[in-house]
């Protein structure tokens, strides 16, 4: 019975042990996450290793060998001597390597989190101690911002004495104390001379100059405190220096009344001008009627500027035209008149040929200097007298609301174009009365056409039904032909055999 009983159990945990077997160490002790957030990133060929490595059967580890490992492990530190027999090591009872990972996750944890209490307090202290510096400074600002106060109500008090005595009135002086006191500086050292002198610099340009007897009112006012530095005192010398340099007003004086009208007055003059709001001889308008007469006025001036412009660009295009003809026709250009001779004179001359209009039989053309073919472009324009009628009436109107410069202008520059077509072999369809001619000839042409049609028309259907009746009169005359027409008796034979050979052969076949 006690064998059986070892036997079942043996082959109980046999099959156990089987089962650990196949599975994967990581899905039954779980992966150990602590130091996750330490892994960096893999590059391509640290992936492509560790996924071959994975598929290698030697590096994957299931529970068992885990399990024979931590067992071995164990008897090691127990001091045992290690043994083959894997049964005589004894087995490990289930999710007890769990247990003991969850244990040591624990226990690092609470290392962990007094490590981290260790750096807080020290982190607490380095807070505390750069509060106390911060402290130290404010209360050694606070100290040097009360000396310099003192100072400056003394040396305000001085000037203020002076002031009276010269009946002039004083500049307000600003306190940067405050803005010292205020602002907080982080750096542990800082120098205290540089501040001061800047100070006094400042309340030395601030005051008014004043002769060298005042001057000496200042340096025996107050003697030097021993906090402030050398540099921060300034030699009566200097002072006296400057002060014939420096004009005996101050520097920032109000500006009269006069003077703020004048400024008034030059901005009001630069916004009228900017937005044209001038009336008559540059003066302001009075009123809206006056605003509009200016800026009619004004328009008119610009337009007959620009006429005269044009006028003057018409006579210069005019001038040069007129030296180019007359450049062209002189005896000097032409061939009869020249003195050298006529081999030289044809040796002179250029090949610039220009042709009008170069067309071949498949309907390709030529540019006036034959160098290039000219592609087919689209016909503009009215292609039938209707339109180009239509078009030439329309251009009329338009041109009869315009003013006579205008009209002769468009004019010249239509005469010069079409000129320019029919150099180029362009038919032109400028004239009206030609235009009218042709429009009445096709409109004559089209009604002959129509009138020939319907005649023709009329015709054929008045045939058709000629024809129609006739023959409708032949059938009903047949008809009644038929109808009256009676059975004959039987004639008088002729002589001769006519039929009579079939009679006697057997008659007629029925």
């Amino acid at each position: 019975m006690a064998d059986s009983l070892e036997e079942r159990l043996r082959s109980h945990a046999e099959a156990f042990d089987g089962l650990l077997s196949l599975i994967p160490a990581k899905y039954y002790y779980g992966e150990d996450n602590s130091d996750q957030w330490q892994k960096k990133k893999q590059t391509k060929e640290e992936a492509r290793n560790a996924k071959l490595a994975k598929l290698t059967p030697d590096s994957s580890k299931t529970a068992k060998d885990v399990m024979d490992e931590n067992a071995r492990k164990r008897k090691r530190d127990e001091n045992a001597p290690p043994e083959s027999d894997d049964g005589e090591l004894g087995s490990e009872l289930p999710r007890e390597g769990l247990a003991r990972g969850q244990n040591k996750a624990k226990k690092q944890k609470k290392a962990d989190d007094k490590k981290e209490a260790a750096a807080q307090e020290e982190i607490n202290e380095a807070r505390q101690r750069q509060k106390e510096k911060k402290a130290a400074k404010l209360e050694q600002k606070k100290l040097k911002a009360a000396e310099k106060l003192e100072k400056k109500k003394a040396a305000r008090a001085n000037k203020q004495a002076v002031d009276e005595s010269q009946k002039k009135p004083t500049v307000d002086q600003t306190k940067p104390a405050k803005a010292v006191v205020t602002e907080e500086n982080d750096e542990e050292d800082e120098d205290i001379a540089p501040v001061e002198g800047f100070a006094q610099e400042n309340e030395a340009s601030t005051a008014p100059s004043s002769p060298v007897s005042d001057s000496q009112v200042f340096d025996t006012s107050k003697p030097p405190s021993g906090t402030s530095s050398i540099s921060s005192i300034a030699p009566p010398t200097d002072l006296s220096e400057k002060d014939p340099q420096q004009p005996s007003s101050p520097k920032s004086q109000k500006p009269t009344e006069e003077e703020l009208k004048q400024r008034l007055q030059k901005r009001l003059d630069e916004l009228r001008a900017a937005r044209h709001a001038d009336g008559f001889n540059g003066k302001p308008a009075r009123n809206r009627q006056e605003l509009i007469e200016a800026r009619r006025q004004r328009e008119e001036q610009r337009r007959e500027h620009k006429k005269e412009m044009r006028q003057k660009a018409k006579e210069e295009e005019q001038r040069l035209r007129d030296e180019a003809i007359a450049r062209r026709f002189s005896p000097h250009g032409s061939l009869l008149a020249s003195p050298g001779s006529p081999a030289e004179s044809i040796s002179s001359i250029t090949n610039n040929f220009s042709f009008g209009r170069v067309v071949f039989a498949d309907g390709q053309q030529m540019d006036p200097n034959l160098s290039t073919i000219l592609e087919k472009r689209k016909q503009k324009g009215p292609q039938d007298a209707t339109t180009a009628l239509k078009a030439i009436e329309a251009k009329e109107a338009r041109l009869a609301g315009l003013d006579e410069e205008k009209r002769a202008d468009i004019a010249e520059k239509d005469m010069w174009l079409n000129a320019k077509k029919k150099a180029h072999g362009e038919r032109v369809k400028d004239d009206v009365s030609l235009l009218k001619k042709t429009l009445n000839r096709k409109t004559s042409a089209k009604k002959k056409s129509e009138r020939e049609w319907t005649e023709r028309t009329e015709s054929v259907a008045n045939s058709k039904y000629a024809k129609q009746k006739k023959r409708e009169d032949n059938l009903r005359k047949r008809r009644e032909e038929k109808g009256s027409k009676g059975k004959k008796g039987k004639g008088k034979s002729r002589p001769g055999f006519e039929g009579s050979f079939k009679a006697k052969a057997g008659g007629k076949k029925k």
